[in-house]
């Protein structure tokens, strides 16, 4: 191997080895263990091969594409986040952009010294080690450059959107390859090398405006949405509460009036009219009286009925519970504390429904210094953070589910508060404080 195959084999080695750290900086390690990190290297050294070999053997680059692009996949699916699509759609990406930066590199090279590009593509060409050093050193800006932008938005594209992108993509990279043949077989002039390292350029640059408008749009909707669907909710917890509250009157007031009932049959059966106090008592069972079982008390009674609904469903379905309250939530608005706990509950309960063993859901809220602390804990059989670190949502409606966490957000910002989710102990706690007022 002479040294022009060397220069082409550490180009290659270099170039692949930014792909699969583009990749694992985006995605991120689904957990940072020695086996992952193994597999990164791998991954890395099974498509150098497959790169060396077709570059030494002249097998033709679709081959040597397909199998990197079924290896990055492979290594993407088991070993980083994020979901299938988005990895299938970024190692196709991470080719074209190497095929772009190669091309508009050879067109800008070409012009500025002034040679055929026949020249910069031979191995043995005077040129060649400064076409390898540039083109990689581009493909490293442009490819931090993507990886900055893109992990500072936070966005979900839908499939149509990813093909819309990806069309537009493939569609420059077809029209760069025209350009790129016709300066490999023709000669032109100097004129026209501007002209098309120009149009080139804004072929780029109209791809990174449709692709930044795509993702403004998408991210701009969906945030429209949710918070319509987060508005939405909000009102129906309102409702909901009322509606309690409304219940919780009804009762006591029964309550009250059981005392005249009980009266009232007591003086029937003084007076031995037996059938009329029979009757009577028969007529009040006949109302089917149903209520709920007081299992705490708070200051808050808006609180105390919403905690009494929610126990009630645990003991329902089997779940144990231990519910500790000692401080007297007067900073914190009654529907603000009840959304908040009554969107963690049903978190917490959705959740203890899937636990196979005694099922445990903890609740502890009290005064720490000038906050107020609410913690809730729910058992689990396994980690919930490794596989889904931000709680996203895992049904398959997305903009409609997950909006409860999305109301504690808000709520939390009002009061200048603040949440931390971990796991201990088998149990996934949700530790909230919210500064008193």
């Amino acid at each position: 191997m002479n040294i022009y195959h060397i220069s082409e084999l550490v180009a290659l080695l270099i170039e692949n080895l930014l792909m699969v750290k583009f990749y694992i900086d985006f995605f991120s390690f689904k957990k940072k263990t020695p086996l992952n990190y193994f597999f990164a290297l791998f991954t890395f050294a099974i498509i150098s091969i497959d790169g060396t070999i077709a570059l030494k053997f002249g097998m033709t680059s679709d081959y040597g594409l397909v199998i990197a692009l079924i290896i990055m996949i492979i290594f993407g699916y088991f070993c980083l986040e994020g979901n299938l699509i988005n990895k299938i759609i970024f190692s196709i990406t991470a080719f074209v952009v190497i095929a772009v930066t190669n091309i508009l590199t050879l067109q800008i090279l070409s012009m500025l010294l002034n040679v055929h590009i026949t020249t910069l593509i031979d191995i043995r060409g005077e040129y060649r080690v400064i076409v390898l050093i540039i083109t990689k050193l581009m493909f490293y800006v442009f490819g931090k450059s993507i990886l900055i932008i893109t992990k500072k938005q936070e966005f979900q594209l839908t499939i149509k959107e990813w093909i819309t992108c990806v069309f537009i993509v493939i569609m420059t990279l077809t029209m760069l390859i025209m350009i790129y043949k016709i300066m490999y077989t023709v000669q032109v002039s100097q004129m026209s090398k501007y002209l098309i390292i120009i149009f080139s350029m804004m072929l780029i640059l109209v791809d990174i405006i449709i692709y930044g408008m795509v993702l403004k749009l998408s991210k701009s909707n969906r945030e429209e949405i949710r918070y319509k669907l987060m508005e939405n909710q909000i009102e129906q917890q309102k409702k909901m509460l009322t509606s309690v509250l409304e219940s919780n009157e009804k009762i006591r007031t029964l309550k009250h009036d059981i005392k005249n009932y009980l009266m009232t049959a007591i003086g029937l059966i003084d007076n031995k009219e037996y059938n009329k106090a029979k009757s009577y008592m028969l007529n009040l069972i006949g109302q089917e009286i149903d209520t709920i079982e007081t299992f705490v008390t708070t200051n808050s009674q808006t609180l105390s009925s919403l905690l009494n609904i929610k126990l009630d469903i645990c003991n329902k379905n089997k779940i144990d519970w231990n519910v500790e309250i000692t401080s007297d939530l007067t900073n914190i608005s009654d529907v603000d504390i009840s959304i908040i706990i009554g969107n963690l509950m049903d978190n917490a309960i959705e959740a203890s429904q899937k636990v196979k063993n005694k099922p445990f859901i903890d609740i502890k809220i009290f005064d720490n210094k000038d906050y107020v602390n609410i913690i809730i804990r729910n058992k689990i059989d396994n980690s919930v953070l490794f596989l889904n670190p931000n709680l996203f949502t895992t049904k398959k409606d997305k903009n409609s589910h997950g909006i409860g966490l999305m109301s504690v957000k808000k709520i939390l910002k009002k009061y200048n508060g603040m949440y931390k989710v971990y796991e201990e102990n088998k149990m996934l706690v949700v530790n909230i404080m919210i500064k008193s007022l």
